[in-house]
């Protein structure tokens, strides 16, 4: 068991012992499903460039509820109140050479228990970029998971390396 984990355990106890009551609410969150994108510009890597993504590889990620294919999706998607957000993938095969974007910026994934970034988000509607160019083209990822961060440092801190 973790320190974390008994700390908690022993002051529920003590609050639960001094008479008090226990509120525990899960953080907000919205799962997308990969077959759930709003826009796309997508080429079928088997088809070599030739058949529209209509013929095979639409109805494959419809199916699988996974990616696939060269190019991008987008993913319209609201947030309720401004703040720090945690944007993972739900489930995926390796993500590397992949481009991820909140709005236009860009979010670099850094290969760490899915966690692709912590982002800043304010009120209302935003758009979901993934997008992969290279010859596999996008990875067989099922989804995204935005999850609104705690105060920890953790979740609400993101390094950003721009030029001079």
């Amino acid at each position: 068991m973790s320190v974390r984990f008994l700390a908690l355990a022993y002051a529920v106890t003590l609050l639960v012992l001094l008479g008090g009551t226990v509120c525990w609410s899960a953080p907000w969150q919205l799962e997308l499903d990969a077959a759930s994108f709003s826009r796309y510009l997508l080429m079928d890597p088997q088809g070599n460039g030739l058949q529209p993504p209509e013929v095979h590889l639409l109805p494959r990620i419809r199916e699988t509820h996974r990616l696939g294919g060269q190019g991008w999706v987008e993913y319209d998607f609201s947030v309720p109140t401004t703040g720090w957000y945690e944007l993972r993938i739900t489930r995926g095969e390796s993500l590397s050479d992949h481009d991820f974007f909140i709005d236009g910026e860009v979010h670099v994934y850094g290969g760490f228990q899915g966690k692709i970034s912590n982002v800043w988000l304010t009120e209302g509607d935003h758009v979901l970029r993934a997008q992969r160019y290279t010859w596999t083209g996008l990875a067989g990822i099922a989804g995204f998971t935005l999850v609104k961060s705690d105060d920890s440092l953790a979740q609400s801190l993101r390094v950003q390396v721009v030029p001079d």
